[in-house]
């Protein structure tokens, strides 16, 4: 996800929405869908979102890992990661975050329809909990031009309480949210400062 220039609350954008890559591999069926903002006729922002559809049978071709910020990721080691900070994820937030964003998927707002797919409570949006991460490194980095590499590692149930642990740099900042005792990794990340920054 970038963001080359901040969004003001009344702009009118266009949004265009594309299937960019659909490629079988032996865990399953990946499929990116490609997602352009333009205010007045500028690329605001840009996101990539990769869904895996699993398959019983294994695929007849591999895909490799995306390099960049996933090499990037790597290179920090849970050793290396500073707590910075810890919040709580409430089922009323989920509520919230719903209105907000008008994501009314049932997972994520009763833990009925949550068990009914899998899972053993009512689960944080993905969304919702990398804009959280973000909201809290607002006053340590510029979050208005960056590009952001987040993947979804485990659910986070609610009600939670979740830890936030950071490595600064110049070139990137790399950040995981885990649970308080470090033991389950939620989501990591990379942030890259954009070098052309649009103001």
């Amino acid at each position: 996800m970038t963001q080359h220039q901040p969004i003001a609350l009344n702009a009118i954008y266009t949004s265009i929405c594309r299937l960019s890559k659909d490629r079988i591999t032996d865990t399953g069926r990946f499929i990116d869908i490609q997602i352009d903002v333009f205010v007045d006729g500028q690329l605001a922002w840009e996101c990539t979102s990769t869904f895996l559809q699993k398959t019983k049978k294994p695929g007849t071709a591999r895909v490799s890992q995306r390099s960049g910020s996933v090499q990037i990721m790597n290179t920090a080691t849970s050793n290396s990661f500073e707590p910075i900070s810890s919040f709580k994820f409430s089922s009323f937030d989920a509520y919230k975050y719903a209105y907000v964003s008008k994501d009314t998927n049932p997972i994520h707002l009763h833990f009925i329809p949550a068990k009914i797919m899998g899972f053993k409570a009512s689960i944080v949006h993905g969304m919702f909990a990398k804009a959280r991460v973000l909201a809290q490194l607002e006053n340590l980095i510029d979050i208005q031009h960056i590009s952001i590499d987040v993947q979804f590692k485990n659910a986070i149930f609610l009600p939670a309480q979740v830890c936030l642990n950071v490595v600064l740099s110049q070139q990137n900042n790399t950040f995981s949210l885990t649970d308080l005792n470090q033991d389950v990794t939620h989501l990591t990340g990379v942030i890259t400062p954009l070098l052309n920054k649009t103001n």
